[in-house]
Order: structure tokens, then sequence, then C-alpha cells
């Protein structure tokens, strides 16, 4: 059994914690809920637990509304066996880290290059495509067919994951699997219109908003752009990688605003620049052609802290350099 030592973890442990990334993208919510059926399936009692609420445009996947979302009011009750999904350091799970007992193990599932490895047992699989890639297998090597409400939460993850499968981590191995959980009733056209085709006007217009800040860097390698915490965009993801589109754009940067007084930033590159090595500098971390962090400060601070280390990246002067 390829994953023995998760499966004896479980066995092992009751109830379980299973969590995520504060800001959970669309892998982080597809592959903690398929895990919270596996736990079913096995017998085991588990809670999901995120710091962020999960985004409106996910909240339809089965089982979205057993999540709890850890507020200031929570009263911590303290977990001895724990399975974190997708979370690339520790401290990246937020608030649901006062819910870990002192001598808590850890399971620790994920497929980021920039993972550090803080679980117990660590199962990193940095050539799957999503860390739903890696709960299919999982099923599988349990013995477990996904039920269609499991497909769909798996087929998600990956959909999410490859950019629609247009990212360069969308292997054949991804295809196959996406192919095998539409045969077991992912419904990939409805999917993708619920997640990516029923935007709220506001969204759109928000999106307009941070548009009007694009501003272009190094001889147009590097594009910036700033979300207001007035503005509320439903698919982040979209507006970076619009930026990243522009012809002669290399490394494309969103500056958003959080209620916290921090800055989230998205980062994106398209061949050149890892991206992954820049958040990890500020704390952050993920792939090589994306990545995220989130800064103390204003969005024009965060900005000047970042930008200079991007120019670097992309082997254009920093002096003399001025927004195009």
């Amino acid at each position: 059994m390829q994953f023995r030592a998760l499966y004896d973890f479980l066995l092992r442990h009751s109830p379980i914690l299973l969590t995520t990334h504060v800001h959970p993208d669309g892998d982080a919510v597809s592959s903690l809920l398929a895990f919270g059926f596996l736990c079913r399936r096995l017998g085991r009692d588990a809670v999901m637990y995120m710091a962020d609420p999960i985004p409106d445009r996910f909240r339809f996947l089965p089982r979205a509304g057993d999540v709890v979302v850890v507020g200031a009011g929570s009263l911590p009750r303290k977990y001895e066996g724990a399975v974190i999904l997708d979370v690339g350091s520790r401290d990246r799970i937020g608030k649901v880290e006062d819910f870990l007992a002192p001598s808590v193990e850890i399971v620790n599932i994920d497929h980021h290059i920039s993972n550090d490895q803080f679980g117990n047992i660590n199962l990193l699989h940095l050539d799957a495509s999503a860390t739903s890639q890696i709960i299919y297998d999982i099923f599988c090597d349990f013995g477990f067919t996904p039920t269609p409400s499991e497909a769909t939460c798996i087929y998600t993850g990956i959909l999410s994951d490859t950019g629609r499968f247009r990212f360069s981590n969308t292997t054949s191995r991804a295809l196959e699997v996406a192919s095998c959980l539409v045969n077991l009733g992912a419904n990939p056209a409805y999917l993708a219109d619920r997640i990516y085709y029923e935007v709220p006007l506001e969204a759109v217009q928000a999106m307009g908003k941070a548009l009007t800040t694009l501003e272009m860097f190094g001889d147009g390698q590097v594009c910036t752009l700033f979300l207001s915490g007035d503005d509320e965009v439903q698919d982040s993801d979209a507006l970076v990688d619009l930026a990243l589109s522009i012809q002669g754009v290399e490394v494309a940067l969103l500056f958003c605003e959080m209620d916290d007084g921090r800055v989230r930033i998205s980062l994106r590159s398209k061949n050149r620049v890892n991206v992954s090595e820049l958040a990890e500098h500020f704390g952050g971390g993920g792939h090589f052609k994306a990545a995220g962090v989130r800064m103390r400060g204003t969005l024009q601070s965060a900005r000047d802290r970042l930008l200079p280390m991007v120019l670097d990246a992309v082997e254009i002067p920093q002096l003399g350099v001025t927004p195009a």
C-alpha cells in the first residue's frame, strides 16, 4: 500500500482535524472536501476547519456547508491528529493553529515545490498537478472508487490548479485522472460554468477598477495591479492572469488590500522567473510560475519592497526604472 503510513494514522486518531491554507483556492477547498469524504468512507470522525471562508464560487461543492470557519470568538478544541492539505508551511493555516494540541501528529499532503516538510508524515508529490490529484491516488490506493460527489470535488481541484487545463502542470496524468473523474460523474461543462462563467456584476466592476491601476515596469516585462479593500473580485487569479497575458510581460503582480492591515500578493510568471523563490523571501511560497505572499503595509509599500527583486529576476536594472 503506497499510503500505508497515512492509513495507519487515520486508524490511530479520532477525531481528526482537517484543514488547508488561508485564502483558500479551488484546490485547497476541493482537496479538503474530498479528504473529508475519504474519512467518512473509513468510518473516521473528522472535522473540516478553515481560517477563511470558502470563496463564493466553490460553495456549491458537496459538503462545503460542513466546513467550520474559525473566528475570533472560536473556542479551540485541541486535536491530537491533523491532516493539513495543500499547504507549504504550517503557519499558512492561520487561526486553525489554535486547535492543534502541543503533541499533535500531523500528516502533510501537498504538491508545492516550496513545501518545508513540516509534518510528522509528509506525502509530497511534486509531480502532481494538484493536491486533489493526490487525494484521487489515495482513494484508489485504499480501494475506493470515488462517488459522483467525490469525483466532482477532486475534478474541481485539478481544473482550478491547472488553470482550466492550460498551465504547464497539465500533464498527461492530470488529463488521465480528469477523464476518469468525468466517467465517475464529474460534469466538466457544468463545473466550468459554475466556477468561471457566473460572475457577479460587482466583481466585474471591481476588476475594471483594478485594471485602471495597471502599471508597466522594466521595459514592459513586469506588470502590477492594485485591488483596494473596498472592491471584491471573485476570481483574482483571472485578473493577474489577464495582466500576465499582455504581450512582452514576463511577471505579473496583483496587490490586494486585506482587512487586517496586510496586503495579499499574487505572483505569476510566464517562463523565466521562479516566483516561488521570490515569495519565499517574504514568507510565502507556491509554484515556479504561480505563488503568493502576504505583507504588512500599504499597497504601495508592498510593491516598493517586492518590485526591485522582481526586476532583478527579469534582469532589468533597477536604477532609473519608472512606470511606463
